[in-house]
């Protein structure tokens, strides 16, 4: 990361991010985080005034990012409304794949939260929610019947191919899912 082209902020948030999915949200701390991003730990507290502001951040960026990739990769492989369907479990083969997996942010985040830290929980259903009007608008384009329940489906899929991938290291979870 060329540090003149980002400033403190985006630093903190992409050294967070990396940090947060590789290894846990728990796991790094504050002064590691202000230490690899490069910043003042004053300005870390401008920004974030806590740890819990700093897991915001990361999980409703990530949301955007996530599913802006999904989306453009979904398209990039579909050709027909049917065949986007399909493509969402190419996508996720070439992310098990890829070098950069490390299960989905948002099921790893609710795991290391109780239900007392209630909003990340809120942050990850809502993450879910969008993941799954976005499969429900693919299923409405292809016209197949009953197109909530079809996208629970296809949802549950995908947690569980990302699940699998991720604790069982079956690369090729998706196109099973498929």
């Amino acid at each position: 990361m060329n540090d003149r082209a980002f400033t403190p902020y985006e630093r903190l948030i992409e050294t967070m991010s990396g940090l947060f999915y590789r290894e846990g949200i728990h796991a790094p701390g504050i002064d590691r985080i202000v230490k690899e991003s490069r910043v003042a730990k004053m300005s870390f507290y401008k920004y974030f005034p806590s740890k819990d502001h700093l897991v915001i951040a990361y999980l409703q960026k990530r949301d955007v990012r996530w599913r802006a990739w999904l989306e453009e990769a979904v398209h990039r492989i579909g050709v027909t409304p049917e065949d986007c369907i399909l493509a969402i479990f190419d996508v996720l083969d070439e992310w098990f794949h890829s070098s950069d997996f490390h299960g989905c942010g948002f099921i790893n985040a609710a795991a290391e939260f109780n239900d007392e830290q209630r909003f990340v929980r809120d942050i990850v259903n809502e993450h879910k929610q969008l993941v799954h009007d976005y499969v429900k608008q693919l299923a409405q384009a292809a016209t197949l019947a009953d197109i909530d329940r079809v996208a629970s489906q296809i949802c549950l899929l995908m947690d569980g191919a990302i699940a699998t991938a991720l604790t069982q290291k079956n690369v090729n979870a998706a196109q099973t899912a498929r």
